[in-house]
């Protein structure tokens, strides 16, 4: 089987497809960083989104614990005597002014 040769010609270009090209090269380099700058933002919304998740969680975590000691002996005393004032029977109350 015989090898063909092919042979590049380069053929002298009119300078406003020059012009055409060079404009295409520049607007897409613009695109290339805005669009880099956009993820970078979106980057850091990502991060502080997740760091604001987190503290979300623990939140709930620590609501919920108290949620399941509501219910108990020790909480209902602590909120009768916080919100509603009351003290336990044997309690003696000094008044100063």
């Amino acid at each position: 089987m015989a090898k063909r040769k092919f042979r590049l010609v380069l053929r002298k270009t009119s300078p406003l497809v020059k012009v055409v090209i060079l404009i295409a090269i520049v607007l897409s380099t613009i695109a290339l960083v805005t669009l880099h700058a956009t993820i970078e933002e979106s980057r850091q919304q990502y991060e502080e989104l997740r760091q604001q998740a987190g503290v979300l969680e623990e939140n709930n975590e620590g609501l919920l614990q108290r949620i399941d000691g509501l219910g108990s002996l020790e909480s209902i005393i602590q909120i009768a005597m916080e919100k509603l004032g009351l003290v336990m029977p044997d309690t003696t109350i000094f008044e100063t002014d």
